[in-house]
């Protein structure tokens, strides 16, 4: 596993400060207040060898390793970790990567909450159904678990 910070091609932001300034960008540019930046993993495919076994193959069917980064706004890598096995899953990943640690334990310095239209509301990392909910890290509602007239209805609005 790698952890990619170099100063010199990507600087994770280093104070609440530079987390704001995120934040301000994601709200002026998709009206979402308070977000940090998106979170996601991506399976970069690659040739194995015939030794490597089943820890690169992963659910799709492909040899990879697993890009696991935060974007800003402008789709720009904030943090990344790179290298984990095919078969790992994003929560497994992130959740065992030193960002996801960080995170965890609050190393990782965020602004806490703040005020929005007269809303308290706290600073988070949006991403996809795999991850689970935190303080900071919000999911879609992807409206699997409605009856089927409801999901009609959740689909259409």
């Amino acid at each position: 596993m790698w952890i990619a910070l170099s100063q010199d091609y990507l600087i994770a932001p280093q104070s609440e400060q530079n987390w704001k300034w995120t934040s301000a960008k994601f709200y002026e540019e998709w009206d979402f207040p308070n977000c940090l930046g998106a979170l996601d993993g991506k399976h970069v495919a690659i040739e194995c060898t015939g030794f490597s076994g089943s820890e690169y193959y992963n659910h799709k069917g492909f040899f990879s390793i697993v890009l696991m980064a935060i974007c800003d706004v402008q789709y720009c890598f904030t943090i990344v970790d790179i290298g984990n096995f095919g078969r790992d899953n994003d929560a497994q990943i992130f959740h065992s990567s030193e960002m996801g640690k960080a995170f965890i334990s609050g190393n990782i310095i965020v602004p806490f909450q703040t005020e929005v239209e007269g809303f308290t509301l706290p600073y988070v990392l949006v991403s996809d159904e795999i991850f689970g909910l935190k303080t900071w890290l919000m999911k879609h509602y992807s409206g699997k678990i409605l009856i089927k007239n409801k999901k009609f209805q959740f689909q259409t609005q």
